[in-house]
């Protein structure tokens, strides 16, 4: 593939993710969920339990994931607790209240994705793998996002650095 087909594929993509997540934020608004309160429940429910890996992994600030988790603890889907050797830092763990909220977001946005499957999928498709492709996608996301806190803040990485990082982390994993 040539590099201006490769390109236009990349943007082609861009755009499509750009176009899917404002979908899911708007079936998201079914459950009074906005997309970042989602993204935190979701994190939580995967068993991240610190506001600051919840950063880490979804390119959110600090700040920003801070008024998240006041937000939902006001909300009573989330709460904190101390940790036993360091009580500045506090874990975070989702409600009974939050499970099911989670559970009812999670049902929403597979039936938002199942209807556009049913749109997209021709004859013999192959949905299950186009999904889980994108699950992968979600991996090498993950691994991204902490690869970038790595760097300082004003570095800007090019997709060869930023494969030679990644690799680099997975060898050491």
């Amino acid at each position: 593939m040539s590099e201006a087909r490769l390109l236009s594929s990349v943007m082609q993509a861009a755009r499509t993710i750009a176009r899917l997540s404002r979908l899911l934020e708007i079936a998201l608004a079914e459950t009074a969920l906005s997309r970042g309160e989602y993204i935190l429940l979701a994190a939580l429910g995967a068993g991240v339990s610190s506001a600051s890996e919840v950063a880490e992994r979804s390119s959110v600030t600090q700040a920003n994931i801070s008024a998240l988790v006041t937000a939902m603890v006001g909300k009573g889907l989330v709460v904190q607790t101390p940790d036993a050797q360091d009580s500045r830092r506090k874990h975070l763990h989702l409600t009974e209240q939050g499970r099911a909220k989670l559970a009812t977001a999670d049902q929403v946005c597979a039936a938002e994705l199942a209807e556009l499957a049913l749109v997209f999928a021709e004859p013999g498709a192959d949905v299950a793998g186009t999904f889980a492709a994108v699950g992968q996608l979600g991996a090498a996301l993950d691994r991204l996002m902490v690869a970038r806190t790595k760097l300082p803040a004003s570095k800007t990485l090019s997709v060869r650095e930023i494969s030679a990082l990644l690799r680099a982390d997975d060898n050491a994993a």
